[in-house]
């Protein structure tokens, strides 16, 4: 299991984000929260990554507008 941990700064229009963890093109994992400013921590557990290379997204959704930035993450 693991985490992922990120900032939402200076939210120029109100909405959601979606955080996903992908490997081999398969999504593994997915959870949505409002973006309002702050700092997010997202859990995951094992099944949600494999092995190997898995990619991380984080998306602005609802029309939302918004910066990500110090993005960690702990496995």
């Amino acid at each position: 299991s693991g985490s992922v941990s990120f900032d939402i700064a200076d939210v120029a229009r109100s909405g959601g984000y979606t955080v996903k963890i992908f490997s081999g093109g398969e999504q593994l994992f997915s959870e949505y929260g409002r973006a309002e400013e702050g700092r997010k921590t997202i859990s995951f557990g094992a099944r949600n990554i494999r092995p190997g290379e898995n990619k991380l997204m984080i998306e602005a959704i609802d029309e939302a507008a918004f910066y990500v930035k110090d993005i960690k993450v702990r496995i």
